[in-house]
């Protein structure tokens, strides 16, 4: 019997998130990391890690995909503009080519603060207008067991 990637991929996710079955800061991996796994998003910030090498198309938001938002943040940054994480939705959902929901960029957004690849203002800045009752809030939020243990049962 041989395995499918998907089905591997999926064997190498729940083996990389049982690493923080019991605290998070026991695990080898980073939380950013462990988010990415969780939440199948590319972790485009994880050189160091090669677990997800060869598994590039198995992410929900795959490499492609976090390369461009990283590329449009990168650049909105260096360039001292900001966005709210709403006119970002606008944005990458009705302009773009490749497929993005609220849920695929809430999670990207949060993987790319978990890696603390750009400032805390710049994050506020683009949450100011986000209520904490609204789903984007979670992006600034420390990641927590909950997250992972809900993820890695589906």
């Amino acid at each position: 019997m041989t395995s499918s990637l998907p089905d591997l991929f999926d064997l190498m996710r729940n083996t990389i998130l049982q690493t923080a079955s019991t605290r998070i800061d026991a695990s080898p991996f980073t939380p950013a990391y462990l988010f990415a796994w969780a939440s199948k998003v590319y972790p485009l910030h994880d050189d160091d890690c090669k677990c997800h090498q060869g598994y590039e198309n198995c992410f929900t938001v795959t490499k492609g995909k976090m390369a461009v938002l990283f590329g449009f943040l990168t650049t909105l940054h260096h360039d001292g503009n900001t966005v709210t994480f709403w006119q970002l939705e606008e944005l990458f959902e009705a302009h773009l080519l490749e497929e993005w929901d609220r849920a695929m960029l809430m999670d990207a957004c949060r993987y790319l603060y978990l890696t603390a690849c750009f400032p805390q203002a710049f994050w506020q800045a683009m949450l100011r207008f986000v209520s904490p009752e609204s789903e984007p809030h979670t992006i600034h939020q420390p990641l927590t067991p909950t997250e992972l243990y809900g993820c890695h049962l589906h």
